[in-house]
This record gives C-alpha cells, sequence and structure tokens, in this order.
C-alpha cells in the first residue's frame, strides 16, 4: 500500500504505472482498511468505549477510497463488479478481522462477526459512490412525490402476507430467546435487509436501467427486475459451504421469485427503506420459527408453494404494465436512470 502511494505521488510516473497503482488500491484498498480496523479492534478490547468509536469510524472509513480509487471507473462491467466485489469485504468482516467470537464483549462482537455493521457501511460507501458515478441515490425516489394507488398497495401488502407464510409453511411453533442467540439472529437479519437490498434492489437494478435506458418499455423494466432477481437468487448458492444442494436449490427460487416482489415494490412506492424493512421481518421471523424450512429439509410442498408464488409474480408485473401503475413505474425508471447534470 505504501509503495503504491508512494508511485502515485510522483508526477513523473508513467500513465501505464499510474493505472497499475490504481488498480491495485481499487482491489487491495477494501481489505486493508478493513483488516487494519479488526486489528485494532483486537487490540483495544478492553476499552468499550474505543471500540466503539473505532466502529462508527468504521461506517465512513470508505468513503475517501470511494472517492480516490471507485469514482474513476466508467464502465458498465467494471462498476457491477465493484458493487458486487464490495459487498463481500464489507459484508463479511469475520472472514478480514480474524476476530473470535469468545473475544471480549461477545455483544460487540457478534456485531462485527454477523455482518450487520458491514451492511451498513456498505449502503452509506456504496451510496456515495453512485452519487460520485452522478447516478442517482434512493433520496432522489424518497423526494419524488407520486400518487399511489391504494389498491395496489393493498394488493402488495396481503402478497407481504402470503410471502412470510409461505416462509413459514412448515413452522410448528415460534420461539423467542433472550440471550445472545437472539440478538445474532437480530443482526443477521438486518444484515440481509440492508445489505442484500442495497446491492441487489439499488445498486444492481440501478444499473442494469442504467444500461438498458435505450432499450424499449417495457423490456427494458423487466429485464431489469428479472435480471436483478437472478442475480439475487444465484448469490444464495454462497450457502453451498454449510449446506445441502436440495436446500440452496430452494432458496435460490425462493429468493429469485421474493426479488421480482421486492423490485417490485421498490420501484413503485420508491422506498428502499420500505423495502429493507419486508426483508428483514421475513427473515428474522424464519429466525424465530422451529423447524422453519430454510432450517430444515425441503418437501415437494414447499416448491409447490414457491410455485404458486412464482405464477402470482408473472401476474402481478404483468398487471404492473398497465394504467396509472405503469405510469409511476415510468416515471420511477425516468428518475433512476436520469444523468446528475
Amino acid at each position: 500500500m505504501g509503495i503504491t502511494l508512494l508511485l502515485a505521488s510522483f508526477n513523473q510516473v508513467s500513465r501505464p504505472w499510474q493505472k497499475l497503482n490504481w488498480g491495485i488500491q481499487l482491489l487491495v484498498g477494501p481489505f486493508i482498511l478493513s483488516h487494519a480496523t479488526g486489528s485494532l479492534l483486537v487490540l483495544l478490547s478492553a476499552s468499550n468505549v474505543i471500540c466503539g468509536f473505532v466502529v462508527l469510524c468504521y461506517l465512513v472509513l470508505f468513503l475517501p477510497y470511494a472517492e480516490l480509487f471507485v469514482k474513476p471507473l466508467k464502465n458498465f462491467w467494471f462498476r457491477l463488479f465493484w458493487v458486487i466485489f464490495f459487498f463481500q469485504i464489507a459484508i463479511s468482516p469475520a472472514i478480514y478481522y480474524g476476530i473470535s467470537t469468545n473475544h471480549g464483549n461477545r455483544w460487540l462482537t457478534l456485531l462485527l462477526t454477523t455482518g450487520c455493521l458491514g451492511a451498513i457501511t456498505y449502503f452509506i460507501t456504496v451510496t456515495r459512490v453512485f452519487a460520485a458515478w452522478r447516478l442517482q441515490t434512493p433520496l432522489s425516489l424518497t423526494t419524488q412525490q407520486l400518487k399511489l394507488n391504494w389498491a395496489v398497495v393493498l394488493t402488495y401488502c396481503l402478497l407481504v402476507v402470503l410471502f412470510l407464510y409461505s416462509n413459514l409453511a412448515s413452522c410448528q411453533r415460534l420461539i423467542w430467546r433472550n440471550d445472545l442467540h437472539q440478538w445474532q439472529q437480530l443482526l443477521l437479519s438486518l444484515e440481509s435487509g440492508i445489505g442484500e437490498e442495497t446491492l441487489c434492489r439499488y445498486a444492481i437494478l440501478t444499473l442494469l436501467l442504467v444500461l438498458l435506458r435505450n432499450t424499449k418499455w417495457p423490456l427494458q423494466l423487466l429485464l431489469g427486475i428479472f435480471g436483478s432477481s437472478l442475480i439475487f437468487g444465484l448469490f444464495h448458492f454462497i450457502n453451498l459451504t454449510d449446506q445441502s444442494l436440495s436446500l440452496t436449490i430452494y432458496q435460490f427460487c425462493f429468493t429469485t421469485v421474493s426479488g421480482i416482489f421486492f423490485a417490485l415494490i421498490f420501484l413503485y412506492t420508491g422506498q428502499l427503506w420500505l423495502v429493507m424493512l419486508i426483508h428483514f421481518v421475513m427473515d428474522f421471523a424464519a429466525s424465530l420459527s422451529n423447524g422453519a424450512t430454510f432450517g430444515g429439509t425441503v418437501s415437494w410442498a414447499d416448491y409447490q408453494s414457491v410455485l404458486v408464488l412464482a405464477i402470482l409474480m408473472v401476474g402481478l408485473t404483468t398487471w404492473m404494465m398497465f394504467g396509472k401503475r405503469a405510469q409511476v413505474m415510468v416515471q420511477r425508471v425516468r428518475i433512476l436512470t436520469n444523468v446528475v447534470r
């Protein structure tokens, strides 16, 4: 890191060396910053006050890195690579920090090792990066007040209940534990809600819509929604490291279908926080269940429920392509794909 910074300080360094330096900083910088943060937290574990200050600093630690090395990215594929690459680093601090779950304050340690802190950091950094790329931020959608149809809102509410029921279909009972385990499940659910929605429903969906902005309506919207949802589902194949293939395939199917639903909610309401909240509630409710699908085996009934949800999502997507519903979606997409002047 020091050598590349030294190279960057000399004006006479040739352009190939400057590009090499930039590439090294872009790829290696996040690892070094994450590991340095973890090392500080390990060394300063005796002081919860100082550790808390380091944790707060981590939330904005990557902003200078984003301004210097991520902002110059112009190519769509490089940008798409970065939002996925950085997600894996920011969201999984346990890997890069090297912090034991038995180290120091266990409540604080879980905050770090679950990835909840990383999810918030990822949201802050990505929002800043998109602003640097002169693309719209989630705030851009919330400032545009569009008239919503209450029939559509009610339909979405009923479908949220249906998704929640499908997720807990094999649940025998809900269990609330007043211990570290429940704290961990709460943080994991927040990680999924904040981190995955920032990545898939905001970053990837926006980039796809910008890439397809010259594509005719409604093909642009359909490709953006289904493309981002498919990527969302494919991410869950990472879980093969600690669970069966059959359960992972089921997760892929369920998350791909739910991704379509989340994307429709985001594009119709313009509220990313709302999608984060729904995602969090679904995951946290599943964590409270005894014998929930994601924690056990998969049956044909589970696949049947996913098939029903998939059919409903196809029907819902088609319904949203007409009337005033479509007009709202068109305006949301125009806002997201509009380059800030």
